[in-house]
């Protein structure tokens, strides 16, 4: 990680990095905000300024979201935290809309939610759709600054790509 930081920092780059259970692990192991918040602070002495929290095989509750959130937005207000979120479609606006009250402003989508995690205990959990994403987002009367003509087009082609239609 510090050489890709060094690398990014000598390109005038922000380097993004990725914890990816930060909201906990299926493995049993010692798990709270707080313990997230420490990891943060290591990141943030390599100056680190961009950090995403991934609820990689999308157990996650709103309740958890908002707290890791919180608790580490308070902590350290001088770095831009994001969620990479793997939800069932039933729970995408309980998710995202607990990240938005605790003050996340960066989201990551994939087109028509392909992808996730191949370790998720279900088959319906996967990446948050882009356009389900964009949509809730202005829904709240944010302006995700996205060309929606080649949203559009991404879209037509995600379906050819992903599913032969």
């Amino acid at each position: 990680m510090e050489e890709i930081q060094d690398r990014c920092m000598a390109k005038n780059r922000r380097l993004v990095v990725y914890l990816s259970m930060g909201f906990g692990n299926p493995y049993g192991d010692p798990y709270a905000p707080e313990l997230v918040a420490e990891f943060c602070q290591q990141l943030i002495d390599k100056d680190v300024s961009v950090i995403s929290f991934a609820d990689t095989v999308g157990l996650a509750s709103p309740e958890l979201i908002e707290s890791v959130f919180r608790v580490n937005i308070a902590s350290f207000p001088q770095v831009e935290f994001g969620a990479h979120l793997h939800t069932r479609a039933d729970q995408l606006n309980g998710k995202i809309n607990a990240a938005l009250k605790a003050g996340c402003r960066r989201f990551d989508g994939a087109l028509q939610g392909f992808g996730g995690c191949p370790m998720a205990e279900d088959r319906l959990v996967g990446n948050v759709a882009t356009e389900a994403l964009i949509h809730l987002l202005e829904s709240h009367g944010f302006s995700p600054s996205i060309d929606k003509d080649a949203l559009r087009e991404a879209l037509k082609l995600a379906k050819v790509v992903f599913t032969g239609q």
